[in-house]
């Protein structure tokens, strides 16, 4: 009895369509036009990663991002903001795309030796290494992205 019920309702709401009806198009406006006017870095304002745009007339690749990033904040961000990155001391900085959303990242010391990269100076990376990937998308089109970090290496051959 009670399952019959239940499929009577169930049956009902489907027919009677929740009450939604039918509307024309709704003009949203224009999409977004030309190229992007820079990456999205994430420095700290407070303890809290915040995105900023750097205006730099194009999007850039990973590698593009991760170099802006550790150039640290200019006069033209937000006031306020500050970042836990190493300002000197970095060498080499590479990000490559991997299958399915990976990107693995390098940070690399001038002398290949292991830099001081704190939980916010990770977060940074992270965050905008993400914003990245998703500016274009992301690959196969999913939304998320794995970041690994690397950020020490041998200095001698191997």
């Amino acid at each position: 009895m009670v399952k019959r019920l239940t499929a009577v309702l169930a049956a009902l709401a489907l027919l009677a369509g929740c009450g939604v009806r039918p509307t024309p198009p709704v003009a949203g406006g224009d999409g977004p036009r030309g190229l992007a006017e820079g990456p999205t870095l994430y420095f700290l304002q407070g303890n809290r990663p915040t995105p900023v745009v750097r205006k730099i007339g194009k999007l850039g690749d990973y590698n593009t991002a991760l170099r802006e990033l550790f150039n640290g904040i200019t006069e033209d961000d937000p006031r306020g903001l500050s970042s836990a990155l190493p300002s000197s001391g970095v060498g080499e900085l590479s990000a490559t795309v991997t299958e399915r959303n990976t990107v693995e990242v390098e940070v690399h010391g001038t002398d290949g030796s292991l830099l001081p990269l704190n939980s916010w100076a990770v977060n940074q990376i992270v965050c905008t290494v993400a914003a990245r990937h998703l500016a274009t998308g992301g690959i196969y089109g999913v939304g998320t992205v794995l970041v690994n970090l690397t950020s020490a290496r041998c200095p001698v051959s191997v």
